[in-house]
């Protein structure tokens, strides 16, 4: 994703495009005006990811709270770099690397400031990170002597001495990039694999992961990203037929396709109450990356990408967040310049629109569902 300069405007869409289909739908592009700046995870109407702290040649650790003024930088005295790639009921997740760490990537999480950053690295760890948090739960990867030098999936309670090993025996390589109340995802490699990359999904312990990668005949590798409800979301790589976002519901044999029909890549990177979100790149995009909304299947497709103003060369939804009245969906997306591309943190958000009123809120979701499914089939398409 090139990288653009970000302009902390609030962008609403009925008014930039020409076409009803989009009511409910505003875009907020979040500060600050830097480069180098992505949201990563959403919660509670609550945004973190990363900024450029422009004129230091820094990436720092952002939380926002869906307005295009409210940023908090994160970045503990004493680092170089942090991010955040999960939030979750007043806790941020990410990992930092500077003086403070000893030089080292650490696993990290706060709460709400700078100065509240726990560090996460257990005794016995080189490095670590955090990739997820959910419930007061964090997840990621550790790696050093106590994992014999290989990267092993972990999560955390809240402190350092909290970390339990998820590592699956017998593995090369292990870790974890979501979870929610009871289940964790992300990647496993080693002898059972053939040495390649595989969607594994996890209940909390080393010995009850399952392998999610499915057996297609063009397989080649696949990753778990996120969870939600049952649901797990990522993607499968495949010989001569490119990047498929893919669904699951706990078995291997449950994955769906998500890769609309004309598209030569996709990823699925976040998924909330049936709503999946990632991008699709291929000749309908001209080979640009387009932020991209799913619910359950490839025909559902909706391209977030139309939703924002010119310039805009491409996106990527890397999570999002839905109940029955509201969808918040955050990512990148990249600006086109007089001298170069940034990246600007994005978040859209969808409302139920009024009149319906007591109609629309009853119909919640699914009414949603029926929108989106008119404006893929063009019905309604924006101008």
């Amino acid at each position: 994703m090139a990288r653009l300069t970000s302009i902390a405007i609030i962008v609403l869409i009925g008014v930039l495009l020409p076409c009803a289909a989009w009511a409910g739908w505003t875009v907020t592009a979040l500060p600050p005006d830097n480069t180098g700046d992505i949201a990563f995870g959403v919660s509670d109407g609550r945004q973190v990811g990363q900024f450029d702290a422009y004129p230091i040649p820094q990436l720092h650790a952002a939380l926002w709270s869906g307005i295009a003024h409210a940023l908090t930088d994160l970045h503990p005295a004493g680092a170089e770099t942090s991010y955040a790639f999960g939030v979750s009921k007043g806790q941020q997740a990410g990992y930092v690397i500077g003086p403070i760490t000893g030089g080292q990537y650490h696993a990290g999480v706060w709460y709400g400031s700078a100065e509240s950053w726990v560090d996460l690295n257990p005794v016995g760890a080189d490095y670590s990170g955090a990739l997820a948090v959910y419930d007061g739960v964090q997840a990621g990867l550790i790696n050093g002597p106590r994992t014999n030098g290989q990267s092993h999936a972990a999560i955390w309670g809240g402190i350092a001495s909290s970390c339990e090993d998820l590592h699956p025996n017998g593995m090369s390589y292990s870790s974890l990039t979501g979870l929610s109340a009871d289940q964790q995802v992300g990647i496993v490699q080693g002898p059972s694999t053939d040495g390649e990359c595989h969607a594994g999904l996890w209940s909390g312990r080393a010995d009850g992961w399952v392998d999610l990668h499915p057996s297609t005949g063009t397989d080649r590798s696949s990753q778990a990203l996120a969870v939600s409800q049952g649901q797990q979301v990522g993607y499968l790589d495949t010989w001569g037929a490119g990047r498929h976002a893919v669904l699951w519901t706990g078995t291997a044999e449950s994955w769906v396709d998500l890769y609309p029909g004309d598209t030569h890549d996709s990823e699925a990177w976040g998924v909330s109450n049936g709503w999946q979100v990632g991008y699709i790149s291929g000749e309908s995009t001209g080979y640009s990356q387009h932020a991209s909304l799913w619910h359950g299947t490839a025909d559902s497709w909706t391209d977030l990408h139309a939703l924002l103003p010119e310039g805009y060369e491409s996106s990527l939804a890397t999570a999002v967040e839905a109940n029955d009245q509201e969808v918040w969906v955050v990512g990148v997306g990249s600006l086109r310049t007089e001298y170069s591309h940034n990246s600007t943190a994005l978040l859209w958000h969808y409302v139920v629109p009024e009149p319906s009123g007591v109609l629309a809120l009853g119909l919640g979701v699914p009414a949603l569902a029926v929108a989106m499914l008119r404006r893929r089939n063009g019905a309604v398409t924006p101008q």
